[in-house]
């Protein structure tokens, strides 16, 4: 089975790799073949597991940006944290925040690229897998606004990707603690870039 550490081995020629379905890795998962507190995503058939465990400033980035985003969009959108996206029949990553309009069978299903307003992921070790691997996976499946909350490093950073594209987000922002923002899709509230980052 082809379970890669992020990012894969340069080592490895990936057209060797077996690449699975979204519905082979719900098989999978159903079938108890993976373990219950591995972090696993889908990235284009190849099965990603995230080796660094969670710590406090990333669980409590993403309890308060979830707030502040469930305040700014209000009932008209709906906020997931650390659960999954269908960005494709091969492809089911996990951010750490997912703002979307659920549709009638959302019961049924994960929110897909039409439906999603906005994607954040909180960065501590893994911002050039985010950065480099997530932003392009976002934008081709054309979400519309993608944040990262960078916390790796002595003064946290919001990183703030629009107009996505083939091969990429085409603007690139970075706002810092003194600065706000408007989510693109929510631009009458304004946030207060120091909200969103934590408290080093």
């Amino acid at each position: 089975m082809a379970i890669l550490e992020k990012p894969a081995p340069a080592a490895i020629p990936m057209d060797e790799l077996r690449r699975f379905t979204r519905e082979e890795y719900y098989r999978m998962n159903e079938s108890g073949v993976f373990g219950a507190d591995e972090r696993l995503e889908l990235i284009e058939g190849s099965i990603v597991r995230h080796m660094a465990p969670i710590g406090p400033s990333h669980n409590n980035t993403v309890d308060v940006v979830g707030d502040i985003l469930r305040s700014v969009f209000g009932a008209r959108a709906r906020v997931r944290t650390q659960g999954s996206v269908s960005l494709g029949p091969d492809t089911e990553p996990q951010p750490d925040i997912v703002v979307y309009t659920p549709s009638d069978d959302h019961w049924r299903r994960n929110p897909t690229a039409n439906e999603i307003l906005l994607i954040v992921e909180v960065s501590d070790t893994s911002l050039v897998y985010d950065r480099d691997t997530k932003a392009v996976l976002y934008a081709q499946a054309g979400v519309p606004e993608y944040w990262i909350i960078n916390i790796g490093q002595p003064k946290p950073e919001l990183l703030v990707f629009r107009e996505p594209g083939a091969t990429g987000y085409a603007s690139r922002m970075i706002r810092r603690a003194g600065d706000s923002i408007s989510a693109l899709l929510a631009s009458a509230t304004e946030i207060a870039v120091a909200d969103v980052l934590p408290k080093i």
